[in-house]
């Protein structure tokens, strides 16, 4: 049986990791995109709410760093729905053009249910 630290050594391999929280998680998003985007081990992105407290901090980790425009408030939430298709549409080109094999959602997302496909 092949684990998971098994199955993403040697770099072929892509793992996307989402979050597009806009608070909390700042930290530990920091230390994980910092360690994804200079691990030799795995190669990896990070699609990451542009409206994140710490965006500024996490895009200086360049090319690997996905912004994805949210919203900024809880009204907005409601006022920018219609642009969910548009969003899942750049989530699914971005896991075609990278090949990636594993996505993480680090913490659901008030949008997850309409971005994210369940397996039938």
């Amino acid at each position: 049986m092949e684990t998971v630290g098994a199955s993403l050594s040697g770099g072929s391999r892509h793992v996307v990791f989402i979050y597009w929280g806009r608070r909390g998680l700042s930290r530990f998003l920091l230390d994980l995109t910092r360690t994804a985007l200079t691990s030799d081990s795995i190669s990896a992105s990070v699609l990451v709410s542009r409206q994140n407290e710490s965006f500024a901090d996490i895009s200086r980790f360049g090319e690997g760093v996905v912004p994805i425009d949210t919203f900024d408030s809880n009204v907005s939430a409601l006022l920018q729905v219609w642009r969910v298709p548009f969003i899942r549409r750049k989530l699914l080109q971005h896991i075609a053009k990278t090949r990636a094999e594993v996505v993480i959602e680090l913490m659901p997302h008030v949008w997850s249910s309409f971005i994210v496909s369940t397996p039938e």
